[in-house]
């Protein structure tokens, strides 16, 4: 990776780039050590809930990749316009409650609520793929 003097965009890019280095580097040396027997008895010491140390990589590395998502996405959430994250909060946040009883309490008509939750959702999907926290395929691709 560093010899090849490979350049890229933005930090993230190199960070994601060294990610994958290192985890298909120990995928191929677990596969090559795996046709061995021994070696593998040996290596295969309790990980946590895992005797396989590639499914404690594997679980680790979604872990990570689940934790970075949470983070953008709450940095999207804060960007949001004040009547978008309000929105939100009310629509999660509703404790079992009707969605046009909370609409009555707060004098929002619903399809008022609606709309900004419509435009939070399409803001916060727009922050994630700029961010390249998620792809830019369509819904039906990332499924």
């Amino acid at each position: 990776m560093l010899q090849s003097g490979k350049t890229f965009a933005s930090e993230a890019d190199a960070f994601h780039y060294a990610r994958k280095v290192v985890f298909n580097t120990t995928i191929d040396f677990y596969r090559r050590y795996s046709r061995q027997d021994s070696f593998l008895r040996r290596l295969a010491v309790p990980m946590g809930n895992h005797s396989n140390p590639l499914q404690a990589l594997l679980d680790q590395e979604l872990e990570t990749k689940q934790r970075s998502l949470l983070q953008e996405l709450r940095r999207a959430l804060e960007k949001l316009p004040y009547a978008q994250r309000e929105a939100v909060s009310l629509i999660f946040g509703r404790n079992g409650k009707k969605l046009k009883d909370i609409c009555s309490e707060r004098g929002i008509p619903y399809s008022t609520l609606r709309s900004r939750m419509l435009a939070a959702v399409e803001n916060i999907r727009r922050e994630l793929r700029d961010t390249g926290a998620i792809s830019n395929g369509s819904r039906r691709n990332q499924d």
